[in-house]
């Protein structure tokens, strides 16, 4: 069952995933083969084209993560090997955003594809090649399919012993060449059409097989170039193998990169055909053709169905031209009859117009007696050998142990630049690009009447690969097209031979590879090359056509000799542009600012003198010196004079040198005036970033439309200035980003795409050349993904709303992270009912709002401000919309309820359309304020009222009474319980210790001890003995004791409350009681809360520790404090004195 999910989560159906593995026993690799290669009942026999009627599913298999699109349904190609040299990066995930409006689709990374994604990019943009592949069909979407199919099985012969394998090898490569240029077909037309963001490649790269037919791993390959010669040979198997629509000839269909998928169609309309292949051939241009002729088409599709070679079923078609079959599976159908004629008469593939161009080398030495029989196979690598590696034009390369150096007369253009590792591949000098053309045979060399053995070759290149050590493009490819070696010659004689390449036939793309990866023959290791490497945004060809070899040769020796030139002058120039190797510091600058600072220190020294020396050595010294100054002060004006004119002789010699440097230029420049009509301009930059061995590619492509630059990096793509593709492209040291490869166009080709589009009927006509059910399905996943944006929309909406959720909750944490030891600061105050513990109370209230509502009302009224705190915090830094508000509070609570937090604070509601949300009960926030405002009064109060005992003892009645103005102004009973049992534990120990001290005073000399002077303050203590609620067994005993030291008071004080009060009181008694201690005159003079208002302190910290402070003074020093009042008042009080007075 394993074996089975396996399949299906790499996007095949059950039924086929069950019928795979009963034909292979349950081995899933081979099960995979049989389903890609549509060897499974009820599968197209092309895998790629499976989907093609219907919108790509999303999810796993049929597309990746994200809703990036799959063209079709197939598994991912492996990916478990790297290619060497410039490496590549590991995956990076893609979102499924939709397209910016102007700007082309990305391609997603499926794993160290970026280069892969640079290569397909280049492809897509080429107008000509991405038309022409959407006109692309393959065998079973051809009308006549079936009856070819019969004619192929009617012709078919039976396999020998020996062919089964290798046939079945043919027939899987041509399998996979259809389906990759099926899937390149889709890929382009989703990059057109599409409405997301980007495309996924993997159903396109797994279709790439080795010449065996078995599946190649991404990433196998060993760099760029190879990668995309495989590929194209691949490609052209796959074109010739099916055929093309007819194009339209009323329209042009070019694609650009709007949103839609379309671009602007050309005002003119004729030669429309040329855009998409189909344009008779001109005399500046070979026809361009399909890939194949009838012939070998006819026998591709009947060896499709039969199941017979290609070439074996054309030799029995009756109506099969012979002549135009190729003798090879992927060589050119076109037939050369002369070679004057090959230019009118050989037709090319759309892959050999655009990729390929030829090139004709020639190897050339000094004739010897017995070389003319031998040498003719000198080019093809036969006969004598170079007793040297070759040198190329501008320095020597060393190449690597292992390494082949490039072949006799490659000029670079046909193989690897030196430093480039061994590759299996086509044969030497070809690039890999004899492959798609016959190659001509070499001629019998015949010494020329100078003496020469010239033998010349004719191959097609599809890379220049140029040696970045020659810093500019013009410089680098003159380098690599001439080459000398040492040769020893078939009759053993030693001689230079010199080899030359000269191109016969333009391809309309150029490619340039910059060998920027070497061989370090010290550390035996590859590097990277970031030398800078200038190149034009537009270049001349002529220089290097075969057509122009008389005057370019002419050209070249007389440039020679002034490049030289010229490299001498630039090199003196950098000298004195960088002094001692520090760029960007002249020589003149230098020598000015010497001058510049010899003048100002003599100035200095002759207007300051010298300090007087303090010791005998230093007067030494200090004479020296003087002597030095003396000689500089004579002396500075002359060698001020000769620094200057140093400069100025400096700044002459740069300027001069400037100028001859700028006249050479000008005199190379002239040397090839009269060779600028083959132009090329710059399309497109392939950027590697990284070292040798690590990376990541990206692509410049150029946007002809606006004049612009894209950069294409995997799925992202976004607008660039020239600058910023200029910097990363030009290369510096120790910047690790440069250009590895370089793509040019056809100035004809760029003027096409240059041209304005009508883009609904570019559209229109762009519709038409994709087929039908392809066409459907891509607006069928727009459709799709415009309804998943929509969902896409709601769900990033609810993801906003979490994460202002989450934003809540953090904040939230956060401050009940600092809640916490403020919280142990109040739960570690005294008990008031603990005879120790009552002196340690302390009012946490002061120090902030939280601690009042936890003295006030508990935890969970703390929890739920912080929670609206934090609420408000973040709406104020987020600005969500009021609207969302229910539901950010439902994400909320669900966040606190899993973290086992308090919620009971949002309580939950559910709208008319189910939806759940939440609302946070608040807290009555005005009320708090004003109950908060009145603590903080009260606090202020207790304080003033205890500064003023401790700086003055003798206002004790004045400390009561302000305390009594509390206690009787506020409800503390119902109000503030802390504060009720601070206010009257100080009071009741004030008056409990004053009455102890005079009744002291009294039993020791009571005849001559008179306290009248105490009865008013006392009479005040009786009435708040009546008054508050301390417990009778205490109040009791006390009131008695003051009637006996003031009978007259406790008199004065039953008059006030009435003769009958006692104490057993009601409730009502109790309020008038209250009422009674507000209206008395003590209390009244401490009535004054404007001012105390005024005065009172902000909490926090200070307010904390000075209410702290003052509490416990009074409780600690009760008794001192009662003694030192009673001695303010009447100091030789028998049995008080002799007491220190505690309150100073």
């Amino acid at each position: 069952m394993a074996q089975i999910q396996t399949l299906m989560d790499m996007g095949f159906s059950e039924g086929d995933a069950r019928r795979a593995l009963q034909q292979v026993n349950g081995n899933v690799e081979q099960a995979i083969e049989r389903l890609l290669s549509g060897a499974v009942g009820g599968e197209p026999e092309f895998p790629a084209l499976r989907a093609e009627g219907s919108s790509p599913q999303f999810g796993t298999g049929a597309n990746g993560p994200d809703g990036v699109i799959q063209v079709a349904n197939a598994p991912l190609p492996p990916v478990d090997s790297f290619p060497s040299g410039l490496e590549v990066e590991t995956l990076t995930a893609v979102p499924a955003d939709a397209r910016k409006d102007g700007l082309p689709c990305g391609l997603r990374n499926v794993g160290n594809t970026c280069y892969v994604n640079s290569l397909l990019q280049t492809f897509l943009h080429i107008d000509e090649f991405r038309d022409q592949m959407l006109r692309y069909r393959t065998p079973t979407e051809m009308p006549d399919a079936g009856e070819r199919s019969a004619a192929g099985a009617a012709v078919a012969e039976p396999e020998t012993e020996d062919a089964p394998d290798k046939e079945s090898e043919k027939r899987a490569r041509r399998l996979h060449g259809i389906s990759l240029a099926s899937e390149l077909r889709q890929l382009f037309a989703f990059g057109l059409f599409t409405n997301r963001s980007c495309v996924d490649p993997s159903l396109l790269l797994a279709q790439l097989v080795d010449r065996r037919g078995q599946k190649l791993p991404i990433g196998s390959q060993e760099d760029v170039g190879e990668f995309m010669l495989m590929l194209l040979e691949q490609l052209e198997e796959g074109i010739r193998s099916g055929d093309f629509i007819p194009a339209l000839q009323d329209t042009k269909p070019t694609v650009g990169a709007a949103s839609s998928g379309v671009a602007e169609a050309t005002d003119d309309q004729s030669g429309v055909g040329k855009a998409i292949g189909s344009a008779a051939p001109t005399a500046e241009e070979p026809a361009a053709v399909d890939v194949a002729s009838e012939a070998p088409v006819a026998a591709a599709k009947a060896a499709d169905e039969a199941g017979a070679p290609a070439d074996e079923v054309a030799d029995k078609l009756p109506d099969a031209g012979k002549a135009d079959t190729a003798a090879e599976p992927v060589k050119a159908v076109a037939e050369e009859t002369s070679e004057e004629g090959l230019a009118d008469k050989k037709r090319l593939s759309i892959l050999q117009s655009l990729f390929f161009g030829e090139q004709v080398q020639v190897f050339s030495y000094r004739h010897t007696p017995d070389d003319s029989v031998e040498a003719a196979n000198v080019a093809s690598g036969e006969g004598a050998q170079a007793d040297s590696q070759p040198k190329a034009e501008g320095g020597d390369a060393e190449v690597p142990s292992g390494s082949e150096a490039p072949p006799t007369g490659s000029a670079g253009a046909a193989a690897a630049a030196p430093g480039s590792p061994k590759k299996e591949g086509p044969p030497t000098g070809s690039s890999g690009a004899a492959a798609l053309a016959p190659k001509e045979k070499a001629k019998e060399p015949v010494p020329d009447a100078n003496g020469m053995i010239v033998n010349e070759e004719k191959s097609d290149f599809l890379h220049i690969f140029l040696d970045v050590k020659s810093k500019s493009l013009y410089r680098a490819w003159e380098a690599a097209r001439h080459t000398e070696v040492d040769y020893t010659t078939p009759s053993g004689s030693s001689t230079t031979a010199c080899t030359s390449t000269w191109i016969k036939r333009l391809p309309k793309l150029l490619f340039f590879q910059l060998q920027r990866v070497m061989f370090d023959q010290e550390t035996k290791a590859q590097v990277k090359l970031d030398d800078p490497f200038e190149f034009e945004m537009k270049i001349y060809v002529d220089r290097f056509l075969l057509a122009n070899r008389t005057r370019a040769t002419e050209a070249a020796s007389n440039v020679g000799k002034l490049q030289d030139e010229k490299d001498k002058l630039e090199e003196a120039l950098l000298g004195f542009g960088n002094f001692k190797g520090r760029s960007n510091l002249g020589v003149s600058d230098v020598l000015a600012w010497a001058a510049e600072c010899l003048e100002t220190n003599a100035r200095a020294e002759a207007s300051e003198g010298l300090p007087e020396p303090s010791s005998v050595a230093a007067q030494s010294g200090a004479a020296g010196t003087e002597k030095l100054l003396a000689d500089l002060k004579q002396g500075a004006p002359s060698a001020v004079t000769l620094l200057r004119s140093l400069s100025d002789v400096c700044g002459a010699q740069v300027a001069r040198l400037k100028g001859d440097v700028e006249r050479l230029g000008n005199e190379i420049d002239e040397a090839y005036s009269d060779l600028r009509k083959e132009a090329y301009e710059l399309y497109a930059i392939w950027v590697h970033s990284g070292i040798a061995g690590s990376g990541h590619y990206w692509a410049f492509i150029r946007d002809w439309q606006q004049d612009r630059w894209y950069r294409l990096d995997d799925a992202r793509v976004t607008v660039v200035p020239w600058d910023e593709v200029h910097e990363s492209a030009v290369g510096r040291e120790g910047s690790h980003t440069s250009a590895y490869v370089l793509v040019y166009v056809q100035a004809g080709v760029a003027a096409e795409q240059r041209k304005a589009r009508d883009h609904q009927e570019v559209s229109r006509v762009a519709e038409t050349l994709v087929p039908s059910n392809l066409m459907l399905g891509i607006l069928q996943d727009n459709i799709k993904f415009q309804e998943e944006q929509k969902q896409q929309e709601v769900l990033k909406a609810e993801q906003d709303l979490r994460r202002h959720a989450e934003a809540i909750f953090q904040h939230y944490a956060g401050l009940i992270h600092q809640w916490e030891p403020q919280k142990r600061i109040h739960d570690s105050t005294g008990n008031p009912h603990d005879a120790n513990g009552r002196k340690f109370l302390h009012d946490a209230a002061l120090l902030g709002f939280e601690l009042f509502l936890y003295r006030l009302h508990g935890e969970q009224d703390v929890w739920t401000y912080l929670v609206a705190k934090s609420f408000e915090a973040q709406k104020a830094i987020r600005a969500w919309r009021d609207e969302d508000e229910g539901r950010i509070l439902f994400f909320l609570s669900g966040t606190l309820r899993s973290q086992q937090a308090y919620a009971s604070m949002l309580r939950e509601t559910t709208s008319a359309d189910g939806v759940k949300r939440c609302e946070l009960i608040p807290l009555d926030a005005a009320k708090l304020a004003t109950q908060y405002n009145t603590v903080l009064l009260q606090g202020q109060i207790v304080d003033e009222a205890l500064q003023a005992l401790k700086d003055d003892p003798g206002v004790l009645v004045k400390t009561v009474s302000m305390l009594a103005f509390v206690w009787a102004r506020w409800n503390l009973e119902n109000e503030d319980k802390f504060r009720q049992n601070e206010v009257l534990l100080i009071m009741s120990t004030l008056i409990y210790n004053t009455v102890n001290v005079l009744e002291r005073a009294k039993r020791t000399a009571p005849e001559r001890v008179s306290l009248a002077v105490f009865e008013t303050a006392c009479e005040y203590f009786l009435l708040l003995l009546h008054a508050v609620e301390w417990p009778k067994g205490w109040k009791t005993p006390l009131i008695a004791r003051l009637q006996v030291l003031f009978p007259q008071a406790t008199v004065a004080v039953l008059n006030r409350l009435g003769a009958s009060m006692t104490l057993d009181v009601t409730a009502a008694q109790i309020v008038e009681l209250r009422e009674a201690v507000l209206q008395h005159p003590l209390t009244q003079e401490q009535a004054r809360l404007d001012l105390f208002e005024a005065s009172r302190s902000e909490p926090g910290q200070a307010f904390f520790e000075r209410h702290r402070t003052l509490y416990s003074w009074v409780m600690h020093g009760d008794e001192m404090i009662a003694q030192d009042y009673v001695l303010n008042i009447v100091p030789e009080l028998p049995g008080v004195a002799g007491f220190a007075n505690v309150g100073t």
